[in-house]
This record gives structure tokens, C-alpha cells and sequence, in this order.
């Protein structure tokens, strides 16, 4: 979502990047961020270390991509690390630190008056605010059966964490009313029995068998991504919509459909499918979420529509004018005034 801002401000001139890699394991992402910046720091030592170690630099700026999907990250974003300290929309919610000045989010998935949800100054970049690519790899779908009686699959692809009993409503209501099965991904086994086992008690209520339910491991990506391609319908999770894997989903033409809620963290995937004209996509409530799943399931033809409107527009998703405004603005607050953002006690 983000590493192509911090490969920006790689190659600017009088600038050096300092990349701390705060996940388990390397990779071609990180292998990438490590060829371009001035040092790529692996963080294995202790915190209280690193901590030391990053206020030595006397850092301008330090930037933290998805605070809270990271302990290690929440830990150091406590602390007055640099003069300015900037946080990315990985995680849409505001920090509420003290310590974080800037808050990066986007035009398109902020409501309006949006600064009064945030902690920090809110910068807003344009469309998306994120440094999005295609991915490369981009399967054919699978051929379907042409009998319109076929049983429709639905595929979520969303953290379970994320789905809230309400949705748990919505989706026993379009089973209940429909012949499709919905299939989820098994990420962490226990988690996923947890959330099975309380969607199990609202699927029996609304008199549907829980073998409708049906689970695929988590996989390499471009499997995935042929999961993605083969479903008829892909439900988002609403209060917290998806990101990355909604750019996915939309990269492989696959019509997804999003319930969009009253803040950033409910909006991502309405903002995309509002860029590609297709705001049908998105429903305002469970009954329009059910009504809409319902509706697209049933109309064959629709569904061919919406997947060549989602193939020839998704470019649009992709572009480099968010990278160019966040590089200006993050050098810009880079030689601000001291007193802009005086440095608080930890």
C-alpha cells in the first residue's frame, strides 16, 4: 500500500531514508526497501535498544505505516523518536498519541468534517492516498456452469475478527433466501473456530444448514487470487472494510459488495468502487447489503456487466499523484519551523 511512498523519498536528493523492519520475517518487499534506502535496519534487539539507538540519529521525520498492526510500532510511536512524527492510514483509525503529529489519510474514504475524528493534523491525500500497483499476476476465471440454477459462492476474504454479529445477520438472512454457499479463510485456526461457532447458532436460527459454510486454508497469493477470480460475489466486512485485498479482488474483475459505515475504517472499499462508477456496490444498511447480495446473484447478466465495468476501469485505482503530494508534503514538514511541532516529553 505504502512502500512505493517510502521509495520516493529514497531517491530524493539530501535526503536519507533509515527503514527499522519490524516483521518476522524478509521478504521481496523488504528486499526492495533494502536495496534503495540509505540503511535497512532488521529490529531483533530489544525495544529499549532500538529506541536508543533511532533518538541517536536526531531524526526530521520518522513515518509509521499501519500503527496498531504492529506491537513493536505501537511501543516506538509512544515515544518522541523524531521532530515530526507522521502516521499512514495502514490501520484507519486515529493513534490517539500525543507523540503523532501528522495523520496521512485519503480524500476519498473520509466523510466530510473527518479532522474531528482525529488526534493528529489530518493531511488528506487525493483519490485512494496510497501508492497502489496492479498486481502482476492477474488469473482467468475458471469456467462457470451456464445453468442459471448453479449454486452462486460467495467468498469473504476479511480478517474474521473484523466481522461483527450484525454481519452475522446479513449473511445467514442472503443464505436463507438463496442456494449460494459462503466460503471463508481459515488464517488462525482458533479464531476461526470461535467465529464459526457464533455464526453457527445465527445460521441455525434462520434454518440454514451450517455445511453451506466452507473454509479454504490460507494460500500463496496467486492461488488466492484464483480464489478471488472464481467467485461470483465477494462480501466485504462492514465497520472495517478491506484494503489490499479489496484492490485485489476488484484487479481480477470479481464484483465486490460493501456496506459502508460512518468513518475511514468502514470506507475503503466504497471509495474504490465509487472510482469505478459503481456506487451499486455499495449498500447503506444490512437490509440493502442483504437486498443488493440477493439481487446480483439472481441476474446472470448483471453480473457480466459489472465484472467487464470492473475490468475495464479498475486502472483507475492506480495512479502516482498521491506518492507526489506525499513526497512534498513530507519534506515540506521536514524543514518546518521548530515550533510547529515542538517536541514533546515522553
Amino acid at each position: 500500500y505504502f512502500a512505493g511512498f517510502i521509495t520516493a523519498l529514497c531517491v530524493q536528493p539530501d535526503v536519507e531514508v533509515w527503514v527499522y523492519y519490524t516483521g518476522g520475517a524478509l521478504d521481496a518487499q523488504s528486499d526492495a526497501l533494502k536495496n534503495v534506502a540509505h540503511c535497512f535496519l532488521h529490529v531483533k534487539t530489544g525495544l529499549l535498544r532500538t529506541i536508543t539507538d533511532i533518538c541517536a540519529l536526531d531524526l526530521d521525520v520518522m513515518i509509521f505505516p499501519d500503527l496498531a498492526m504492529d506491537s513493536q510500532q505501537q511501543v516506538f510511536a509512544a515515544w518522541r523518536l523524531a521532530r515530526v512524527q507522521i502516521a499512514l492510514y495502514g490501520h484507519p483509525i486515529s493513534t490517539g498519541l500525543t507523540q503523532m503529529d501528522v495523520y496521512f489519510s485519503a480524500a476519498a474514504i473520509e466523510p466530510d468534517q473527518a479532522q474531528a475524528d482525529y488526534s493528529e493534523r489530518l493531511n488528506l491525500l487525493p483519490e485512494l492516498g496510497a501508492a497502489l500497483h496492479a498486481p502482476k499476476f492477474v488469473p482467468a476465471r475458471a469456467v462457470q456452469d451456464a445453468d442459471s440454477s448453479a449454486t452462486a459462492k460467495l467468498l469473504c476474504v476479511q480478517n474474521l475478527a473484523k466481522l461483527t454479529p450484525e454481519f452475522d445477520l446479513a449473511i445467514s438472512e442472503i443464505l436463507a433466501n438463496s442456494t449460494a454457499n459462503l466460503t471463508f479463510i481459515d488464517r488462525q485456526p482458533v479464531h476461526t473456530a470461535r467465529y464459526l461457532a457464533r455464526l453457527r447458532n445465527q445460521l441455525l436460527a434462520q434454518g440454514v444448514a451450517f455445511e453451506r459454510i466452507k473454509l479454504i486454508s490460507a494460500c500463496a497469493f496467486n492461488e488466492f487470487m484464483q480464489h478471488l477470480a472464481d467467485a461470483d460475489l465477494v462480501l466485504d466486512s462492514p465497520w472495517f472494510s478491506g484494503g489490499a485485498t479489496s484492490v485485489d479482488t476488484l484487479s481480477v474483475g470479481t464484483p465486490i459488495l460493501t456496506w459502508e459505515s460512518r468513518f475511514a475504517r468502514g470506507r475503503q472499499t466504497s471509495a474504490m468502487l465509487q472510482m469505478l462508477d459503481l456506487g451499486e456496490l455499495v449498500a447503506s444498511n444490512k437490509n440493502d447489503f442483504v437486498a443488493k447480495a440477493l439481487a446480483i446473484m439472481g441476474d446472470q447478466n448483471r453480473q457480466m456487466r459489472l465484472r467487464s465495468q470492473i475490468t475495464e476501469n479498475s486502472h483507475r485505482l492506480f495512479g502516482a499523484a498521491a506518492t507526489q503530494q506525499f513526497v512534498a508534503e513530507v519534506l515540506a514538514l521536514a524543514h518546518a519551523p521548530n515550533n510547529e511541532f515542538a517536541a514533546k516529553p515522553n
